[in-house]
This record gives structure tokens, sequence and C-alpha cells, in this order.
């Protein structure tokens, strides 16, 4: 007998995204919003890393790098 998996994902998800070009930070974030998803942007893995260190850090569900 063969299953199916079937993805749950809750739309309020939260996605970082960590790119220094703008353009393409700013088409990411575009398609994450369209797909129903919050995100979070970021300039540099620098950026990135003082934002995880923060004591109000929430883990994401994904990140793109």
């Amino acid at each position: 007998m063969r299953f199916n998996s079937i993805a749950v994902i809750n739309r309020n998800t939260m996605v970082h995204i960590i790119d220094d070009e703008p353009m393409l930070r700013e088409l990411l974030e575009a398609i994450v919003s369209e797909a129903g998803f919050s995100s979070q942007s970021f300039e540099s893995g620098e950026d990135y890393l003082r934002f995880i260190h923060l004591p109000d850090f929430e883990k994401p569900t994904a990140s793109i790098k």
C-alpha cells in the first residue's frame, strides 16, 4: 500500500531572506508574500547573525540565502 505525503503549511510562516542584492531580495519578498507567507530580509550574513542573537528572536520556518 502506498501513501502520498501531504505537507501542511501554516500561512503565518516566517521566511528569512538573506542576500546582498537588493533587487533579488525584493523579488524574493514579493514571491514569498504572494504565496501568503511573512518574510524578513537581511542584506548580509553578518546582519542576519546579529539578528539571530537578539533576545526576542524567533526561529523561522525557512531561510533563503
